[in-house]
């Protein structure tokens, strides 16, 4: 009985002894370390991954390559994607190289926010697409779910854009899908007062026409 004592005694020690050796701590904090340094660079490399993608999609988008951003986002790639250091999104900043709409409806279909803004000016892709020359990337983006009277950081919206570019197919399809004639941005300018100041005629008797008047 007292053997049988003593062995459990020794025994109880050495499991102690054992318990708060630090060279087994140490072993244990070591290969916490490594895990979580691998979890780091794994992060990092999947982060840079994603910004190879996204890089790529953008280019993609810009030039109105479908099959190449259909392959980009099926491997990840994001289709809220900025330009410009983060700045400006895919859709605002591309629809100013061409008007194939079909690039953007991809975009949409994948789940891209029509009405994200670019960070510095406040701007959405239906304020874009409002400064050109055509009616059909303003009547695609209102489509799909554009805030027709969005203002930017300057208070602008998509019809003070087109009536300060003189853009009258696009003033007279805003004003039809209800955009707000008598919003003014924060220098207390309409659209009426922008084209007044560049001798817009035509523009300036259409949003007179719909009660525009001058401040």
């Amino acid at each position: 009985m007292y053997k049988l004592l003593s062995l459990i005694i020794v025994l109880f020690m050495s499991i102690n002894i054992n318990a708060s050796d630090p060279i087994n701590h140490s072993q244990i904090q070591s290969v916490q370390s490594t895990r979580l340094e691998t979890s780091g660079m794994q992060n990092t490399f999947n982060a840079s991954k994603n910004l190879r993608l996204d890089n790529a999609l953008v280019k993609a988008v810009m030039r109105a390559d479908l099959t190449a951003a259909k392959k980009l986002v099926s491997q990840g790639a994001n289709v809220n994607a900025t330009v410009g250091n983060g700045d400006c999104t895919i859709m605002s900043a591309a629809i100013l190289s061409h008007r194939e709409l079909y690039i953007y409806e991809f975009l949409i279909s994948k789940g891209a926010n029509v009405n994200r803004i670019c960070k510095t000016s406040g701007d959405t892709a239906l304020m874009q697409a409002s400064k050109l020359p055509f009616t059909s990337p303003v009547d695609f983006f209102i489509s799909h779910g554009a805030n027709i009277d969005t203002q930017n950081n300057a208070g602008a919206t998509a019809l003070i854009f087109a009536a300060e570019r003189g853009r009258t197919a696009n003033v007279e399809l805003l004003i039809s899908k209800g955009a707000n004639i008598h919003i003014k941005d924060f220098n207390g300018n309409t659209a009426l007062n922008y084209a007044k100041r560049k001798n817009y005629v035509d523009i300036v008797k259409i949003l007179r026409l719909h009660g525009a008047r001058s401040r």
